[in-house]
């Protein structure tokens, strides 16, 4: 049996692959003799959870995007569902941000932690991508920071159920919306 960074599992028996995989995860496996040399992004070794500064929340749906209103200044990052005047936003949610960096290592990637749903991102004015599922993660981005203060923007555009609700989802849970982190880079 395989862990791989906690969530993975492979176990390898007589002829069968079982697998253990987290929520939204996804592996590719290859039947061959041959040998491919594969780095995975399990084996980074060091982990900065980003200090965040300067948060700044709007939203913009469907109505006013591209235009983001509602700025509010947020100490952490948090559900925005729990956020009065949030409850049941549907949209686009863009975070403007913050954090310093003493050192930009090679191989440096962006793991945003935890998002609902779909994240694109813009790391010192270089747009890095857009992310639907977990593992919401950029990399390769050290050509884009810089030793000292870095300005990262993340547009997570949520789902409708949260705001048009019909008759059997009414009675659903709602998920936490947003960008939830923790936020980190790994190298």
């Amino acid at each position: 049996m395989k862990e791989v960074g906690g969530k993975t599992a492979v176990n390898y028996n007589n002829g069968k692959v079982h697998l253990r995989l987290a929520a939204g995860q996804s592996v590719i496996f290859v039947a061959s003799d041959a040998y491919y040399p594969v780095k995975a992004d399990y084996e980074t070794t060091n982990k900065i959870k980003l200090n965040l500064k300067n948060i700044k929340l709007s939203v913009a749906n469907a109505e006013s995007y591209p235009k983001f209103e509602s700025k509010q200044i947020l100490n952490k990052l948090i559900n925005v569902n729990s956020v009065k005047n949030f409850r049941q936003f549907s949209g686009n949610i863009k975070y403007s941000m913050q954090f310093d960096l003493d050192q930009v290592q090679e191989g440096m990637i962006l793991d945003l932690g935890k998002v609902n749903e779909v994240a694109t991102v813009e790391l010192n004015g270089h747009k890095l991508g857009t992310k639907i599922a977990y593992p919401y993660e950029f990399k390769d981005i050290s050509s884009y920071l810089v030793a000292g203060t870095n300005n990262l923007e993340v547009v997570v555009v949520n789902n409708l159920g949260i705001n048009q609700q019909d008759f059997l989802s009414q009675y659903m849970l709602i998920k936490p919306a947003g960008l939830l982190g923790p936020i980190s880079l790994k190298y």
